[in-house]
Order: structure tokens, then sequence, then C-alpha cells
């Protein structure tokens, strides 16, 4: 997800017209404003000492846990910054370039608002369009300058410091639904001279002014605080050429006209000069997606993974899974040896504990299936075909569909996930049951339906009060599950493909899953898939499911 935080160049481009304390003072607010914003742009992009740089990420304050809303911020300690020839620093939609060069030392805080993900690129995912926010503690500068490549008006920050609070407008970004766009759309406030000294340059020449005190606000562009507007006060003195000079004394901004940051203002080309950010969703818009149907989509397909995952362990476990000798040896078998019939394994709390990362399957393509965790298992396994009169096999099957496992899980602290995918679910706490109907292959030695495959129908897999985290691409969210209803097929089996179905009730809202219709993988392959699974030992090829 794109960082939030960088903020684009303003558009503000106008100085003074006229010779005057008043129109100096004003000229001056309006080219301050410019100057901390390049200043601003220039730390977050720093990847030396600035927000950009290793240090001051791996620093960062989180404030929140991981998968809930929360607070990051980030801090820069005496950031120097040297440009000493003119540099681009960006170039906007419309083919304007702003230029700086000189030498500015920041300490500053960036902090935004949001979802905490637990990612170091990417730890936090904005809540609103107003969750980011850059405070310029102070800013010592030496020869600063800005200007703009389509105005005769520029502003050097000769010596002396200011602080500032910069606040940019978030939009939704195309890909994610998430406001995490910055734009030119910024809020300025508390932008506070210490003693200082500028020089303009416009049209008629340039004005030396000596800078006591400010207290500035301004908007670039469109904010809720009003549309290109600048207000405040300021302290100062000024001299132009060899005009009287102007003696220091308070001005307050605006002085006497419309209060533009910039005079020449229009709305349509300022919302031209963004309006290619790569990922702004179109229209623009600041309604940040609720980001829950995407997480309960994630943790809707992972609860079918982990329902499968243990289903697999249990039915090899020879502790107290299906295939421990208690279990075998109490399986309730109906029919003649010789005929068709069915035995049922019964579990009973069956404590399992997986060190972390514990690897419980690797298939194929060499991708690992991995477990963390506690679960406690009850259910059943019914098996149909030939009775065999063998405690250790009790059924051989005469399908490819010869099982059901009925399951209820009490998992605490469970992760799953696999070495291929950053996917995961953590479940803290939680009761999954549910069915799950397996499909086997037939065995090239005996031609019985004997070899396991991954297809599998699974159906109304129900969470009871689960408290859950959803790890993707993206970070980790949490999410809590009052109940659910949910119907999926793994792989192809019988026209039915790839399939997911059914409701999340998240405990404020029930929500029909796949939201996206995607399926229960979006990423699915049908080549993929099989050759995940079909190096299986003594499966017949070409791959039948006709049972000898």
């Amino acid at each position: 997800m794109r960082a939030a935080w960088m903020i684009p160049l303003l558009t503000t481009g106008s100085a003074c017209s006229v010779v005057g304390g008043d129109e100096i003072a004003m000229g001056v607010a309006r080219l301050t404003v410019r100057n901390v914003g390049a200043m601003t742009t220039l730390v977050n992009q720093d990847a030396t000492c600035g927000f950009q740089s290793p240090a001051v990420l791996a620093a960062a304050v989180k404030e929140g846990e991981v998968g809930s809303p929360g607070r990051v911020t980030w801090t820069v300690e005496g950031c120097t910054i040297q440009v000493p020839d003119e540099m681009t620093l960006s170039t906007d939609c419309n083919g304007r370039s702003t230029m700086v060069r000189g030498t500015v030392t920041i300490s500053a805080t960036r902090t935004v608002e949001g979802i905490l993900t637990g990612k170091l690129d990417a730890p936090v995912v904005p809540s609103s369009s107003t969750a980011a926010t850059v405070t310029i503690r102070n800013a010592a500068f030496s020869g600063f300058s800005v200007r703009v490549s389509d105005s005769p008006n520029s502003m050097a920050m000769q010596r002396g410091s200011i602080s500032a609070v910069v606040a940019p407008r978030l939009a939704v970004g195309a890909s994610t639904g998430a406001c995490a766009i910055s734009t030119p759309n910024v809020a300025f406030s508390s932008i506070r001279y210490g003693p200082s000294t500028v020089e303009l340059t416009t049209e008629r020449g340039q004005i030396l002014a000596e800078v006591t005190s400010s207290d500035l606000r301004a908007t670039n562009g469109v904010r809720d605080e009003g549309d290109n507007t600048i207000a405040g006060r300021m302290n100062l003195a000024a001299r132009f050429a060899m005009e009287p000079p102007v003696p220091a004394r308070d001005v307050t901004i605006p002085t006497g006209d419309d209060g533009k940051l910039d005079p020449e203002y229009d709305a349509a080309r300022f919302k031209a000069s963004y309006a290619c950010t790569a990922d702004l969703a179109t229209p623009e818009s600041y309604q940040c997606a609720d980001l829950t149907p995407r997480i309960v989509d994630g943790a809707a397909r992972l609860t079918v993974k982990t329902f499968g995952t243990l289903a697999s362990v249990l039915n090899v476990n020879h502790e107290c899974g299906f295939f421990s000798d208690a279990v075998l040896n109490a399986a309730q078998v109906t029919g003649a040896v010789g005929s068709e019939g069915t035995a049922v394994l019964t579990l009973d709390n069956c404590h399992l504990e997986f060190r972390a990362g514990t690897t419980v399957n690797t298939d194929c393509l060499d991708v690992e299936t991995q477990l963390t965790g506690v679960v406690v298992a009850n259910g059943t396994k019914t098996i149909r075909g030939r009775v065999t009169g063998n405690p250790q096999a009790p059924i051989i099957p005469t399908t490819d569909e010869p099982a059901d496992f009925d399951l209820t899980l009490e998992l605490e602290n469970l992760l799953v996930g696999t070495s291929a995918s950053p996917n995961a679910l953590r479940v803290r706490s939680g009761t999954l049951t549910g069915r799950m109907h397996p499909r086997t292959a037939r065995s090239d030695a005996t031609g019985e339906c004997t070899i396991t495959t991954p297809m599998a129908r699974f159906q109304d897999l129900t969470w009871a009060q689960a408290s859950l985290a959803v790890t993707g691409a993206s970070g980790t969210f949490n999410v809590e599950v009052a109940s659910s209803t949910l119907q999926a097929v793994n792989g192809t089996w019988s026209g039915d493909a790839n399939a997911l179905s059914g409701s999340v009730d998240t405990g404020s809202a029930t929500l029909t899953v796949p939201s996206d219709g995607m399926g229960l993988d979006p990423a699915f392959s049908q080549d993929a898939f099989d050759e995940a699974w079909q190096c299986a030992q003594d499966l017949a090829l070409p791959v039948s499911h006709q049972c000898g």
C-alpha cells in the first residue's frame, strides 16, 4: 500500500506585485507556505536521515495492537539536507516543476492513525482522509530557496528557523479502496518563524525582509478548513531596492484582500495537477473504504484452509487422532467382512500442541503447510467401503468419496500458513465446527481409491465467538466472528471448482462471502493445483477416480 505521508508539492506561486509593508508581509506569508511544503517533501523523501531512512523507519513507535486501530509515529532529529545546486523536486501533472536549493536542518515527527499492520514498510493503513500529520518542530535554514517553473515569484530563506504542522488530505487508492494517496490538498497550521531573514524575488526586483515572529495557517487546495485560504499574523521589517525601509510591525494576514493563498487559483487546474497520481481512484474520492469485507473474505478463505489442514493432521495422527490405536480399536463397524459397510472412528478431546512453525505437510512443489498453537478436537470420521475385519484398516474404499470428517475444534492461539504465501490465519480463541468430505484417487498398485488428494467439499463451517487475525500482503488485521456458515469446494469436483459461499457474522454486521466474487482461492490455477499433489506415491497416472 502506498505510503500515506508523501506530501505533493504546493501549487501556490504568487507573491506581491505592490511594494508596501502589508503587501510584503502577504507575499512572505504566501511563499512561506510553499517553502514549508517543499521542506516537508524533502524530509519525507530523504533516505539518509529523513523519514525514508532505515534508522527512522526501524525506530517507528507503534501505539496499539497489530491488526487493530492505533497510531504510528516516526521521528527525525537534526536531519541536515543540503542541495548545493538547484534541483527539480517534483513535476506535477500539468508539467509544472518545483525547484529547490540550499540547506535545511529539520527535526520533525510524522504520525499516521489507522489499523496497525505489523509491516515495517507500511505499518499502518490510514483510517481516514485526515489520518496523516507532519509536525516540523524546528527547521533551521541557510540559503533555502524554492521556485516554480511558471512564476517569477520566489523566496529564499537566507537564515533563521521555522516550525509548522502540515496535514495532507488522503484520497482513496484504486487498488485498495483505502485512503492511502496523498494529495496537494493540505492544511497548514502553527507556521511560526524564529528571527529570520528572507529574500523575495518578484517581477519588480528583490525584497529583503526580517521576520521576527509569525503564526500562520493556510489551506492549499480544498480542505474542511476552507479552499485556498491563508490567515494569521506576522511581525517583520523590510527593504526594497532604494525605497525607504519598512519598520518592523505586526501585520494581520490577509492584508485587505480576499484571503486567498494563491490569487491565481483555479480549482479545475488545481485538480488536474495531481490527477495522474499513480493508483488515485477515479473519480477522486475521500470516502475511505470499509476494509471489513476484505478482511472477512480472507478469514473465510483461511477458515477452510484451517479446517482442512487440521482434519488432515488428525487423520494420520498416532497420539490421539484417527490413526491412534485407541481410536482404531474402538471403531464402530457395521457390515459383514467382505461386504459393504461403514466404520465410525471417534475422537474424544484429542489435545495437540504445535511448536512454532511446525511443518505438517510438504506438497509436490515443496510448499510447506505450517501450524503453531493448540487444538482440542472432538468428532468422528465415517468411512464407507468393503469391511476388512482388520482393526488397523477396517474399511477398503470402493468409491472416490469414501469418508466424512465431522469435527468440533477448540482452538487457542493457533496459526495456520504456508511457506509460499504471506496469507495466514491466527485464531486467538474460538470453536470451529463443520464437515469435510474428501475425494480420493486410484492406486496404481491395488486399483483401489486409497490415494489422498486435496480435493474436498466443506459443509457448514461454523465459528462460535472467534477472535481472529488475518495476515496477507498488506499486513495483519483483526476481526471478531460471532458466527459463520460456510460452504466450499477445494479444487474441481463434479462441475464445482474453487467455490466458496456463505456468511460471516462479525457481531455488528452479517457479511456474504466472498465479497469479491473470486472463489475460494483468487489465484486458483487448475494446472498448479494438480501439480502440487500428483507426485503422490503409487498414484495411478493418468489420474483416475474409478475404483477397482
